[in-house]
């Protein structure tokens, strides 16, 4: 029996990549900020992001969304590239089949950020 996962791996370009973070609040309730200088980064458990999770440009005030179902996703990843960020989400490794399929339900919203 083969496992399977889904994973969205989109790949974000970053206006000012050095003003730019990842901000969201666990499961456990625990806040983050990532920065660039953090390097790649997985998430799961409690841990987490709780449903949403957001790219802040500071210098432009603006923020990019990504909501999710938690109960789909099994482990976020953040991979900051040069000038650039993916936010991935991975669902569980299991078996697949037209009775069992695997969905990973998300969207993105851009919204404006209160000056920080």
């Amino acid at each position: 029996m083969r496992l399977v996962c889904l994973r969205v791996h989109p790949t974000f370009g970053l206006v000012h990549p050095t003003e730019s973070f990842v901000s969201f609040t666990s499961i456990d309730g625990s806040k983050h900020e990532v920065w660039p200088e953090s390097g790649e980064q997985f998430y799961e458990g409690n841990l987490l992001p709780n449903g949403e999770w957001i790219i802040i440009d500071k210098c432009l005030s603006l923020g990019l969304v990504n909501r999710f179902n938690v109960k789909e996703v099994f482990k976020c990843l953040i991979h900051w590239g040069t000038g650039t960020v993916n936010l991935e989400l991975w669902s569980e490794d299991r078996p697949v089949s037209n009775q069992s399929p695997l969905r990973i339900s998300h969207e993105y919203e851009v919204i404006e950020i209160p000056k920080l």
